[in-house]
């Protein structure tokens, strides 16, 4: 190869990496602002002796109700009460019937409900949450199938809350 055409193409690699350098600090720019401009909610956190964590939240318009925050659940687990006061309101339809398993290894058949919707915190309203009612279930719980919705989220210790900066 003559030195020329090495040169040339030295020349032209250097160019073609300022070029990229450019291009992907433009995007880290445009990543960054997209960031800073999404809404950040903080919701608290209650603590119970056991160690868990759990969230004041609204089921459907009006069904009030503790929720374990659990991120080993695949979905918002309701317990009977809480799903009989959600059928009396007709905040939600039946889906389908799964089989999965609990905690404790059992498997179980359930039902799964779509939510009209479930407030988390005073200004995060995800619509159309998908929810399964556990038989024997005495406590509502946060999964997944809302979760994902708000992610990223973290857990703050100090004040004890839920953070997240998207609620889709």
């Amino acid at each position: 190869m003559k030195p020329a055409v090495f040169k040339g193409m030295v020349r032209e690699t250097r160019l073609f990496r300022q070029v990229l350098l450019v291009l992907a600090a433009i995007a880290a720019c445009l990543v960054g602002a997209q960031a800073d401009e999404l809404e950040s909610f903080s919701v608290p956190l209650m603590q119970q002796s056991s160690g868990a964590f759990y969230i004041r939240g609204t089921l459907g318009e009006s069904v009030a109700a503790d929720l374990l925050v659990d991120t080993g659940s695949s979905y918002v687990a309701l317990s009977q009460k809480t799903f009989d006061a959600l059928q009396r309101s007709s905040a939600m339809t039946y889906v389908r019937s799964i089989k999965g398993a609990t905690a404790n290894g059992r498997v179980v058949k359930a039902k799964v409900y779509e939510v009209s919707a479930l407030a988390i915190g005073d200004e995060c309203v995800l619509e159309s949450v998908e929810a399964v009612v556990l038989p024997g279930a005495d406590r509502d719980i946060l999964g997944l199938s809302a979760l994902k919705r708000v992610e990223p989220f973290t857990f703050d210790l100090e004040p004890l809350a839920l953070r997240f900066e998207a609620c889709r």
